[in-house]
Formats: structure tokens, sequence, C-alpha cells
């Protein structure tokens, strides 16, 4: 038993060792006073270059006036969409449109944007 204690404290003083030697070059390349000694577990292990990661698109912040059908429509296709499992807010359900009428052919773009009501543009009157 007194063997395996004393095996047992020297690999504590050993870890507790690496610990400071650790400690000591951080605090070295923290205030510059020296070159950081590699710690222990740095010296093991050889530095795997990260992956860039994607480069987010650049967004912008726009306001338009919708009539309130359209609102409601929103609303509906949101339903819609939990019904289908999906979870969409109203940006993501405008961007999913845009990206329909983008694959219309001509004819098709003509006769959806027939559909709807040309609004006047600006922000509307409000009737206080």
């Amino acid at each position: 038993m007194a063997k395996d204690m004393k095996a047992a404290l020297a690999k504590s003083v050993e870890t507790e060792k690496e610990s400071f030697q650790d400690r000591f070059s951080k605090a070295e390349s923290v205030l510059g006073t020296g070159k950081p000694a590699p710690s222990a577990e740095e010296k093991g292990r050889v530095a795997k270059p990260k992956p860039a990661a994607p480069k987010r698109p650049k967004t912008i912040r726009d306001t338009f006036t919708l009539p309130e059908d359209d609102y409601a429509l929103i609303a509906q296709v949101k339903r819609s969409c939990m019904k289908a499992g999906v979870e969409a807010n109203k940006s993501e359900i405008v961007r999913a449109g845009l990206k329909v009428l983008a694959a219309m052919t001509q004819a098709d773009l003509k006769n959806a944007l027939g559909a709807i009501e040309r609004l006047t543009p600006g922000r509307p009157r409000s009737d206080d």
C-alpha cells in the first residue's frame, strides 16, 4: 500500500508541475516577457487548421407596404408551414415567394403580377 501511495503522490506532483508550467507559459504569452514554452497539451498534438466558415451574404433592411389581405395570406402560409412541420417567419415566406417568381416563365410571371392590385407608393395616410 505504501508503494501505491508513493506512486500516486509522485504522479500528483508531476501533474501539478505540468499545470504550473502551462499557467506560467500562458502568463508569459500574455505579458510578452518572453517566448512561451509549449504546454503539455501542445507537446503531444499537432495543430490542425480550422476549416474556413462560409461567408454569410450581406443583409439589407428595407420596408414596404402590404394590404391587410396580404398579411392575412402570409399568416395562412405560416399555418400551412406549421402543419407541414416547417417553421417559417414572414421574411422567409417572402424570400421563398421571390424564388418561386424568379423561376417562373415570363408569361406566368405576367399573369401572377396581373392578379395583384397596384398600391400607391409611400406610407399610408393615418385616418386619425
